[in-house]
Protein backbone atom coordinates (compact mmCIF):
# COMPACT_ATOMS: atom_id res chain seq x y z
CA UNK A 1 0.00 0.00 0.00
CA UNK A 2 1.46 3.63 -0.81
CA UNK A 3 1.49 6.30 0.51
CA UNK A 4 0.93 10.06 -0.85
CA UNK A 5 3.86 11.77 -0.88
CA UNK A 6 3.23 15.57 0.39
CA UNK A 7 4.82 17.50 -2.05
CA UNK A 8 4.32 20.55 0.01
CA UNK A 9 6.51 19.77 2.68
CA UNK A 10 9.63 18.57 0.47
CA UNK A 11 9.12 22.10 -1.35
CA UNK A 12 9.24 23.68 1.74
CA UNK A 13 12.57 21.90 2.84
CA UNK A 14 14.03 22.11 -0.86
CA UNK A 15 13.21 26.21 -0.16
CA UNK A 16 15.23 25.72 3.08
CA UNK A 17 17.64 24.04 2.37
CA UNK A 18 18.57 25.75 -1.35
CA UNK A 19 18.17 28.82 0.99
CA UNK A 20 21.00 27.31 3.73
CA UNK A 21 23.32 26.24 1.18
CA UNK A 22 23.17 29.95 -0.64
CA UNK A 23 23.73 31.25 2.77
CA UNK A 24 26.67 28.63 3.03
CA UNK A 25 28.41 29.93 0.18
CA UNK A 26 27.84 33.18 0.76
CA UNK A 27 29.79 32.86 3.61
CA UNK A 28 32.66 30.68 2.45
CA UNK A 29 33.07 33.38 -0.65
CA UNK A 30 32.90 36.30 2.07
CA UNK A 31 34.96 34.31 4.45
CA UNK A 32 37.64 33.66 1.15
CA UNK A 33 37.47 37.16 0.27
CA UNK A 34 38.26 38.71 3.66
CA UNK A 35 41.17 35.92 4.14
CA UNK A 36 42.77 37.27 0.58
CA UNK A 37 41.87 41.09 1.78
CA UNK A 38 43.40 40.42 5.24
CA UNK A 39 46.56 38.75 3.19
CA UNK A 40 46.50 41.71 1.27
CA UNK A 41 47.09 43.98 4.08
CA UNK A 42 49.40 41.95 5.78
CA UNK A 43 51.85 41.79 2.68
CA UNK A 44 51.51 45.75 1.96
CA UNK A 45 52.13 46.22 5.62
CA UNK A 46 55.33 43.89 5.69
CA UNK A 47 56.15 45.77 2.25
CA UNK A 48 55.87 49.22 4.30
CA UNK A 49 57.87 47.78 7.61
CA UNK A 50 60.13 46.81 5.03
CA UNK A 51 60.99 49.79 3.61
CA UNK A 52 60.70 51.46 7.39
CA UNK A 53 63.69 49.37 8.13
CA UNK A 54 66.04 50.26 5.16
CA UNK A 55 64.55 54.10 5.64
CA UNK A 56 65.72 53.69 9.37
CA UNK A 57 69.14 52.04 8.74
CA UNK A 58 69.71 54.66 6.02
CA UNK A 59 68.58 57.42 8.39
CA UNK A 60 70.57 55.82 11.29
CA UNK A 61 73.88 55.85 8.96
CA UNK A 62 73.37 59.69 7.86
CA UNK A 63 73.04 60.41 11.23
CA UNK A 64 76.23 58.97 12.06
CA UNK A 65 78.01 60.31 9.29
CA UNK A 66 76.61 63.78 10.05
CA UNK A 67 77.22 63.49 13.95
CA UNK A 68 80.92 62.48 12.45
CA UNK A 69 81.59 64.82 10.10
CA UNK A 70 79.40 68.68 10.71
CA UNK A 71 81.66 69.52 13.59
CA UNK A 72 84.54 69.39 10.85
CA UNK A 73 82.16 70.87 8.50
CA UNK A 74 81.88 73.70 11.04
CA UNK A 75 85.50 74.24 12.13
CA UNK A 76 86.30 74.67 8.02
CA UNK A 77 83.07 77.44 7.99
CA UNK A 78 84.46 78.80 11.22
CA UNK A 79 88.24 79.20 9.64
CA UNK A 80 86.87 80.69 6.63
CA UNK A 81 87.41 78.27 3.99
CA UNK A 82 83.72 76.80 3.52
CA UNK A 83 81.22 79.92 1.87
CA UNK A 84 81.99 83.61 1.37
CA UNK A 85 85.18 85.11 1.63
CA UNK A 86 86.47 87.39 4.33
CA UNK A 87 88.30 90.13 2.55
CA UNK A 88 87.91 92.37 5.04
CA UNK A 89 89.59 90.48 7.70
CA UNK A 90 92.34 89.87 5.44
CA UNK A 91 92.81 93.76 4.92
CA UNK A 92 92.27 94.39 8.97
CA UNK A 93 94.77 91.98 9.79
CA UNK A 94 96.81 93.38 7.41
CA UNK A 95 97.04 97.03 8.51
CA UNK A 96 96.84 96.07 12.16
CA UNK A 97 100.28 93.76 11.14
CA UNK A 98 101.92 96.83 9.36
CA UNK A 99 101.34 98.98 13.08
CA UNK A 100 102.45 95.96 15.46
CA UNK A 101 105.86 95.45 12.97
CA UNK A 102 105.92 99.20 12.20
CA UNK A 103 106.67 98.65 8.46
CA UNK A 104 108.40 101.81 6.48
CA UNK A 105 106.09 100.32 3.35
CA UNK A 106 102.76 98.06 3.10
CA UNK A 107 100.88 98.10 -0.21
CA UNK A 108 98.11 95.55 -1.60
CA UNK A 109 95.63 94.42 -4.28
CA UNK A 110 93.43 91.22 -4.29
CA UNK A 111 92.17 89.86 -7.75
CA UNK A 112 88.71 88.90 -8.32
CA UNK A 113 87.53 85.45 -6.89
CA UNK A 114 87.81 82.85 -10.03
CA UNK A 115 87.08 79.24 -10.49
CA UNK A 116 90.46 77.07 -9.63
CA UNK A 117 90.55 74.74 -11.71
CA UNK A 118 94.51 73.23 -10.43
CA UNK A 119 92.57 71.74 -7.79
CA UNK A 120 94.14 67.65 -7.08
CA UNK A 121 90.97 66.23 -6.09
CA UNK A 122 87.86 65.91 -7.11
CA UNK A 123 85.72 68.61 -4.84
CA UNK A 124 82.21 66.70 -5.13
CA UNK A 125 79.36 69.17 -4.45
CA UNK A 126 81.72 71.89 -3.84
CA UNK A 127 83.76 74.01 -5.93
CA UNK A 128 87.08 75.70 -5.51
CA UNK A 129 87.72 79.23 -5.83
CA UNK A 130 91.06 81.25 -5.16
CA UNK A 131 91.84 85.13 -4.98
CA UNK A 132 95.34 86.16 -5.72
CA UNK A 133 96.29 89.27 -3.05
CA UNK A 134 99.81 90.92 -4.36
CA UNK A 135 101.74 92.57 -1.37
CA UNK A 136 104.58 94.47 -1.44
CA UNK A 137 106.44 95.26 1.55
CA UNK A 138 109.15 97.45 2.81
CA UNK A 139 111.62 95.42 5.29
CA UNK A 140 114.34 96.02 7.74
CA UNK A 141 115.45 92.18 7.40
CA UNK A 142 113.76 89.15 6.34
CA UNK A 143 112.46 88.11 9.31
CA UNK A 144 109.79 90.47 9.21
CA UNK A 145 108.01 89.20 6.23
CA UNK A 146 107.78 85.84 8.40
CA UNK A 147 106.09 87.65 11.29
CA UNK A 148 104.04 89.64 8.54
CA UNK A 149 103.04 86.40 7.62
CA UNK A 150 102.28 85.03 10.85
CA UNK A 151 100.18 88.29 11.88
CA UNK A 152 98.02 86.89 9.02
CA UNK A 153 97.56 83.13 10.28
CA UNK A 154 96.56 84.13 13.64
CA UNK A 155 94.08 87.05 12.62
CA UNK A 156 92.58 86.84 9.26
CA UNK A 157 89.73 84.52 8.83
CA UNK A 158 90.64 82.30 5.43
CA UNK A 159 93.08 79.77 4.52
CA UNK A 160 95.78 80.74 1.94
CA UNK A 161 99.27 79.71 0.57
CA UNK A 162 102.02 81.47 -0.65
CA UNK A 163 102.48 81.42 -4.43
CA UNK A 164 105.70 83.35 -4.03
CA UNK A 165 108.15 85.51 -2.41
CA UNK A 166 110.87 88.05 -4.08
CA UNK A 167 113.19 90.05 -2.00
CA UNK A 168 115.24 92.29 -3.49
CA UNK A 169 118.10 94.41 -1.37
CA UNK A 170 117.62 98.03 -1.45
CA UNK A 171 120.99 99.01 -0.38
CA UNK A 172 124.91 99.90 -1.59
CA UNK A 173 124.93 96.80 -3.00
CA UNK A 174 121.65 95.38 -4.83
CA UNK A 175 120.68 92.12 -5.88
CA UNK A 176 117.60 90.10 -6.46
CA UNK A 177 117.06 87.20 -3.87
CA UNK A 178 113.77 84.80 -5.17
CA UNK A 179 112.36 82.47 -3.02
CA UNK A 180 109.41 79.89 -3.41
CA UNK A 181 106.83 78.83 -1.03
CA UNK A 182 108.53 80.85 2.01
CA UNK A 183 111.89 79.07 2.19
CA UNK A 184 113.82 81.34 3.94
CA UNK A 185 116.37 83.83 2.33
CA UNK A 186 119.59 84.37 3.50
CA UNK A 187 119.65 87.20 5.85
CA UNK A 188 119.34 90.70 4.69
CA UNK A 189 118.86 94.55 5.62
CA UNK A 190 116.54 97.23 4.03
CA UNK A 191 114.60 94.76 1.96
CA UNK A 192 111.55 94.90 -0.68
CA UNK A 193 109.87 92.10 -0.99
CA UNK A 194 106.67 91.32 -3.64
CA UNK A 195 104.52 88.34 -2.64
CA UNK A 196 101.44 86.19 -3.92
CA UNK A 197 99.39 85.33 -1.35
CA UNK A 198 96.90 82.59 -2.85
CA UNK A 199 93.28 82.89 -0.60
CA UNK A 200 90.92 79.74 -1.40
CA UNK A 201 87.18 79.16 -0.68
CA UNK A 202 84.80 76.38 -1.01
CA UNK A 203 81.59 76.85 -2.14
CA UNK A 204 78.74 74.86 -3.30
CA UNK A 205 78.23 74.13 -7.20
CA UNK A 206 74.24 74.86 -7.10
CA UNK A 207 74.76 77.87 -4.68
CA UNK A 208 73.40 80.74 -6.29
CA UNK A 209 76.21 83.21 -4.77
CA UNK A 210 78.27 85.95 -6.31
CA UNK A 211 81.73 84.51 -6.26
CA UNK A 212 83.75 87.73 -6.27
CA UNK A 213 85.00 88.75 -2.63
CA UNK A 214 82.86 90.85 -0.84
Amino acid sequence: MFREIDWSALRGASIFLGIFVVIGLSLIISSSLFLEELENRHKTAERYLGNARVEYRQLDGETVTVGTYFPLFERLQKAGLIGKEHRLSWLNALQNAGKRLRLSKLRYSISSREPYANFPVNDGPYRVYASDMELRVGLLHEGELFSLLGELDRHAIGVYSVVYCRLRRTGWERSEISIQHTKQAPKQTNIDSECVLRWYTLNRTDARADTRGR
